[in-house]
């Protein structure tokens, strides 16, 4: 576990550094202006840019741009909520090898994720995405925790895992639901069949 935090905080650290230069890709600009809007209005419910309702993008991740925009003024360091959800994803990646195939291999994959060049773009930009790999690692994690725990665990755990569905259909509607039902949907029916599922 303490070996997954730290791969996490180094790669955190490294994703940071100079993350207030500008950034690789314009679209980042609307979610911030989203959130910059949000925190000027004090309307946090109806997306605005230059005014105007923004209705076709879900709303997580101006909401976490604008809890930044709340601190520390609007900055560029908004990323941070990328980063952020890039460091748990790279915990979680790392629990879940461990569960899989031991501990070894788990910081194995941690690492390798880490190290993918799509994956420290994104985490180093305001967008949607690095939320959706969070959510998507989650919910797997979850279903495997409760599918092979006790019945209290289980029931426990498989709420944790639509709550993060859930967050995942606030970062991008309804693909985090999709891209976990596959592995989930496999696993299941090949550990108890069809019937089973």
């Amino acid at each position: 576990r303490w070996s997954a935090i730290g791969l996490a905080i180094l790669a955190g650290a490294l994703m940071a550094i100079r993350l207030n230069e500008p950034g690789w890709f314009d679209n980042e600009g609307r979610f911030a202006e989203v959130a910059r809007e949000m925190v000027a209005t004090g309307d946090w419910v109806t997306p605005r840019v230059n005014g105007f309702p923004l209705l076709t993008k879900p709303p997580l991740t101006q909401w976490l741009a604008a809890i930044v925009f709340s601190i520390a003024g609007s900055t560029e360091w908004a990323r941070l909520v990328a980063v952020f959800a890039a460091m748990a994803t790279v915990v979680l990646t790392c629990r879940l090898g461990a569960r899989l195939y031991g501990v070894r291999t788990g910081l194995v994959g941690g690492l390798m994720l880490v190290t993918m060049a799509g994956f420290v773009f994104e985490a180093r930009t305001l967008r949607p995405d690095c939320l959706v790999v969070l959510t998507v690692t989650g919910a797997i994690h979850c279903w495997h925790v409760a599918e092979f725990g006790t019945a209290v665990r289980r029931t426990r755990w498989l709420v944790v895992m639509y709550v993060a569905l859930g967050m995942g259909m606030l970062a991008k509607g309804l693909v985090p639901p999709v891209l976990a039902a596959i592995p989930i949907g496999v696993a299941t029916t090949g550990r108890h069949g069809i019937d089973g599922v």
